[in-house]
């Protein structure tokens, strides 16, 4: 089930919990794995779609992170 706004993995780990198939501390745990390690992702397809670059500026922005 999916709530009107919210990203559909937000959205199940929120109801799994409620119906006490994992505990909410393994979902604050789980997204703030994701949220700590999605950004230098992101940062790295930025500098390679966006810009249009190749693996050099890559490992440079992986290494500022």
């Amino acid at each position: 089930m999916q709530v009107l706004g919210q990203p559909p993995y937000l959205t199940a780990g929120r109801f799994k919990a409620m119906a006490y198939l994992y505990e909410y501390g393994a979902l604050a745990g789980a997204l703030y794995a994701l949220f700590n390690v999605f950004p230098p992702l992101v940062n790295a397809l930025w500098g390679l779609c966006v810009l249009g670059q190749n693996v050099v500026p890559m490992r440079r922005i992986m290494e500022m992170v």
